[in-house]
């Protein structure tokens, strides 16, 4: 019956008569009839001998820490000494340790994973967003709304941006207009009309004026085929004869 629920090889047990501290049975039959050290010699024994019941008691055996669990058996005095490495005792917890902190790695794994996942599918309209603007200013294309996918908050940036689009092209388009207007009114007045530049001398006095634009009755007057022919010109350089 003693050697009942004993597992693992390394497990060991002494029944000892604590009177003559000699063992009267052991796992080990070499240790049978063994005489154990004096009282005095080994205090942490003497203290198990003495004891009904003691258990969790760590001493160092055989180069070894151990599991100590000391118990009398009452009709006949002895004591029931059960020895078992801490690490063999202890392998169960050690093993949930490991099983521990397996699984908080592979959770840690899956929610980081699933933290990419659920970014990316929320910045999937703004890279999108992004490409559509990169390909229109590479091919130089005209401004257009930009597609809106979710209606959550970045489909209402993107909303917004679009809104602001639209109302830079009506501001584009009514300035297109002003300056078709003005070039009509600018080339169909009746007078000759040149705008320059002034060109000053290191005195910072005036000193030439540089042709920028001139309307059509200019042209016909002095006889150049076209505008072209004035722009960037300074006066000296179409007329080299005035002073």
């Amino acid at each position: 019956r003693i050697m009942q629920g004993f597992e693992g090889s390394r497990n060991k047990y002494l029944l000892i008569a604590p009177q003559s501290r000699m063992v009267f049975s052991a796992s080990e039959r070499g240790r049978i009839g063994e005489k154990l050290p004096a009282p005095g010699i080994d205090a942490e024994f003497d203290k198990l001998l003495k004891s009904q019941e003691k258990t969790a008691e760590r001493l160092f055996h055989e180069n070894q820490e151990q599991l100590v669990s000391a118990r009398e058996v009452a009709l006949i005095g002895w004591q029931v000494i059960a020895m078992q490495p801490v690490k063999e005792a202890l392998a169960p917890f050690f093993g949930m340790r490991q099983q521990l902190l397996f699984n908080t790695l592979l959770v840690t794994v899956l929610l980081a994973a699933l933290l990419w996942w659920l970014l990316r599918h929320q910045l999937q309209p703004l890279a999108q967003t992004s490409r559509t603007l990169a390909a229109m200013t590479a091919q130089q294309q005209s401004l257009h709304p930009l597609p809106v996918i979710r209606q959550d908050e970045i489909g209402m940036l993107i909303g917004s941006f679009n809104r602001l689009m639209e109302m830079l092209g009506h501001r584009e388009n009514e300035l297109r207009e002003s300056e078709t207007r003005y070039r009509m009114l600018f080339d169909e007045m009746l007078d000759a009309y040149a705008l320059f530049e002034v060109i000053t001398n290191q005195d910072g006095q005036p000193g030439d004026f540089r042709f920028l634009s001139v309307n059509a009755r200019l042209v016909d007057m002095i006889g150049k085929e076209n505008d072209k022919a004035f722009t960037g010109l300074c006066i000296g350089e179409v007329f080299p004869e005035a002073p």
